[in-house]
């Protein structure tokens, strides 16, 4: 394991003072043991793991393993369910945002909206590509809706819309903005079917996720499809050589390590969840991860598709020199200004 990803209780990021409170509230929450913390183990039963890091970018204590089975890259130990869902009430939005006012969600929805666009013209060119309209797909399930942006764009475009999600601020708002939402449970919603379920930096967060894609298969239709967005390991957009110039520190995969996400996905270790669980075809993936999945019929889970993906701890290793050198650079490129100016003044 590399130096920089051992805990040493200080933050990778700058913490402004709301997000250095609600730090402390966490931490003293798990020394009190009124946060507890349970094992994590992959689904595909692998019983040997690569540590990769003892901490996250707030400076928290939570461990990441590869899977040397699979290769995903996960949370363990992680809270357990009561402490999640009390983490996500009391300390999530404070720590993550760095902001206690309601009047930043109309921001978040604003965001959400213009993501909604993105991705109902994604889902329509891909159903336009099986010969099919958007328009017959008219009941759209998001989990994980928070302030029901993208559920807004999808109404707006006519579609029957419905979220959940846990945060019961968040709910109000997105019911006020006249997206019906719910703080409930998948197992909570009976007898309702979707044609779309959107998931949107959704599926990371969750506890288990072979159990969830089954509860999304009870929900779907039978021509229906899952469209899902989550921070990609190698998404290269992330890693763009331009934060040189505005946020460094965006080049480490340090930055992206959260104590809220429990996985972390390649399109390689995605498909392998996928295509084990055998309740979905993928018709699209990338490495963004961007995921389009199909409906099909159930069959026998399958070890034999797991395949051997061991590209995390290479890319760890590669992106921490990247780092150093492209850090190295940035100094030299702040003197360039002072230097060029004394040259003028000897000339």
């Amino acid at each position: 394991m590399l130096k920089i990803y051992k805990f040493n209780n200080s933050p990778f990021v700058e913490l402004n003072e709301i997000q250095k409170q609600y730090r402390y509230f966490f931490l003293n929450k798990i020394k009190k043991n009124i946060y507890s913390l349970v094992s994590n183990p992959c689904y595909c039963s692998g019983n040997s793991d690569i540590l990769i890091s003892e901490t996250c970018k707030f400076g928290l204590n939570t461990k990441f393993v590869e899977c040397k089975n699979c290769g995903l890259l996960r949370q363990d130990p992680v809270l357990d369910k009561h402490s999640m869902n009390s983490f996500y009430e009391n300390e999530y939005r404070p720590l993550y945002t760095g902001n206690i006012s309601e009047c930043n969600i109309g921001e978040i929805f604003c965001a959400q909206y213009k993501s909604g666009k993105e991705y109902f013209i994604f889902i329509s060119k891909f159903l336009t590509s099986k010969n099919l309209n958007i328009k017959n797909f008219n009941q759209v399930l998001e989990i994980g809706s928070s302030a029901g942006g993208i559920l807004a764009y999808f109404q707006d475009r006519g579609h029957t819309v419905y979220g959940v999600d846990p945060d019961v601020t968040y709910v109000k708002y997105a019911n006020k903005r006249g997206c019906k939402s719910d703080s409930i449970t998948l197992n909570m919603i009976l007898k309702k079917k979707f044609d779309i379920i959107i998931l949107s930096h959704t599926f990371e967060h969750i506890l288990s996720p072979l159990k969830k894609l089954n509860n999304i298969y009870n929900l779907l239709n039978d021509n229906g499809i899952v469209f899902m967005r989550l921070p990609g390991i190698l998404n290269k957009n992330i890693h763009r050589i331009s934060n040189i110039f505005f946020d460094y520190k965006k080049l480490h995969f340090m930055f992206y390590l959260q104590n809220a996400h429990t996985f972390y996905f390649t399109k390689k270790t995605f498909i392998n969840l996928i295509n084990f669980s055998g309740c979905f075809e993928i018709g699209y993936a990338d490495e963004d991860i961007s995921a389009l999945l199909i409906k099909k019929d159930r069959i026998e889970i399958n070890k034999s598709s797991i395949k051997s993906c061991n590209e995390i701890n290479d890319f760890i290793i590669k992106n921490n020199l990247r780092y150093i050198i492209l850090k190295g650079f940035r100094h030299i490129l702040k003197w360039v200004p002072l230097f060029i100016k004394r040259v003028k003044k000897m000339i």
